[in-house]
């Protein structure tokens, strides 16, 4: 949902759009259609005179042209490699679950990750070809090495 008042040209955007990009398309996790909805979403917050971005998650922002023109970007990636959108899902999972959680071992994650439907559906639909523990310590690995998840020892932290 999006929230305009056009007097002061405030957007509130929500996971529509965010400075760098926009939230996890679910319909499209789910097998269903929902990147179009999303250059809907796109095309109709460019016809509006904003000048402030309250997004969801991040700062609000000031340079409208810019992160609509970096959202597209993605957008068309994550369209041209779906599995990408799906391995992005599964990371935001782990992240946001690592913000509630504080900390955990490798197993209790992994543990955690195993009784996660999305986690599961993600795997069955885009990498059923590896064991799912595999794929879910490589998600961690990755997330490690960009500095998103902080690994010491067994411990895994969210930065």
């Amino acid at each position: 949902m999006l929230l305009f008042e056009p007097e002061s040209g405030v957007l509130m955007s929500a996971d529509a759009l965010w400075e760098h990009g926009f939230g996890i398309v679910f319909p499209e996790i789910d097998g269903e259609p929902g990147f179009e909805a999303v250059e809907a979403t796109l095309d109709l917050i460019a016809s509006l005179p904003a000048r402030i971005v309250i997004p969801g998650h991040g700062a609000l922002f000031t340079d409208v042209a810019s992160a609509l023109v970096e959202a597209r970007s993605r957008l068309v990636f994550f369209k041209a490699n779906p599995r990408r959108h799906a391995r992005h899902a599964a990371k935001a999972l782990l992240k946001y679950h690592l913000l509630e959680v504080i900390h955990q071992t490798r197993d209790e994650i992994l543990a955690w990750l195993s009784q996660t439907p999305i986690h599961q559906q993600l795997w069955r639909q885009f990498f059923v070809s590896m064991p799912i523990d595999a794929w879910s310590l490589e998600l961690i690995d990755e997330l490690g090495q960009s500095g998103i998840l902080r690994i010491d020892g067994d411990r895994i932290y969210n930065n």
